[in-house]
C-alpha cells in the first residue's frame, strides 16, 4: 500500500458506523481518537470509510437511549442531537425489521464522503475553549493493554461533503491512500 503522506491521492480513515455517516451528514464534527492526527495529516480533504462491522439493534438502542437520557454525554462531542437521533432511530428500525424503505440508513465498507480534517485539540481543551460541552467529564479512556488513563483527541471534521452513494472499499486501520477516484459531493438519497 503506497505511503500517505508521499501520495497525492487522497486519504482515507476508516470509522465505525453509525459515526462514519453521522460525520459525512455534518451531524458529527469531531471524531474522537486517543492520538493526535498526524501534522501532515491536518488540512487535508480526508475520506471518511465506513467500516464493514454492523452495529446491532441492541448497540444502537442503547446509543439512542444515552442520548435521550444524558445529553451532556453525546451532546458534549458536539453531536447535532435531534438530527442524529433521527437517523440512529431509523437505522435501529431496519435492523428490527420494522422499517423497510430499502436502503440501510449505514452503509459498510464503503467511503462516503469527505472532510477537511482540522487541527486536533484534545478533549480537556476543547471543553476549556466551550466546544464540547462543560458538564461532559469523559475526556480520557483506559486503555485496555495497560489499564492507564488515555487523552481523548478531538479531530474537527470540517466541511463536510456526502457523496450521492456509497463507494464499496476495503478499509484500513489509520491513514490509508483511498485507491478510487473522489466522487463529486451528492444529495444523498434520504
Amino acid at each position: 500500500m503506497p505511503d500517505p503522506k508521499a501520495d497525492s491521492r487522497p486519504l482515507a480513515l476508516t470509522v465505525h458506523q453509525p459515526w462514519a455517516t453521522l460525520i459525512v451528514a455534518g451531524l458529527k464534527p469531531y471524531e474522537w481518537r486517543t492520538w493526535e492526527a498526524p501534522a501532515w495529516a491536518q488540512g487535508r480533504r480526508v475520506v471518511i470509510h465506513a467500516s464493514r462491522i454492523d452495529p446491532k439493534a441492541h448497540a444502537l438502542d442503547r446509543l439512542i437511549a444515552q442520548i435521550d437520557c444524558d445529553l451532556g454525554t453525546r451532546g458534549g462531542e458536539g453531536l447535532v442531537v435531534e438530527p442524529a437521533l433521527r437517523l440512529l432511530r431509523d437505522a435501529a428500525a431496519v435492523r428490527h425489521g420494522k422499517l423497510h424503505h430499502g436502503r440501510d440508513p449505514l452503509p459498510r465498507a464503503a467511503g462516503l464522503g469527505t472532510v477537511l480534517l482540522g487541527v486536533p485539540a484534545s478533549k480537556f481543551a476543547l471543553r476549556a475553549q466551550g466546544k464540547v460541552c462543560a458538564h461532559d467529564h469523559h475526556c480520557q479512556v483506559r486503555d485496555p493493554k495497560t489499564d492507564r488513563p488515555r487523552t481523548l483527541y478531538g479531530w474537527p471534521m470540517r466541511s463536510p461533503t456526502r457523496w450521492a452513494a456509497p463507494v464499496p472499499a476495503k478499509g484500513a486501520q489509520g491513514f490509508w491512500t483511498w485507491p478510487h477516484e473522489v466522487p463529486e459531493a451528492g444529495a444523498a438519497d434520504d
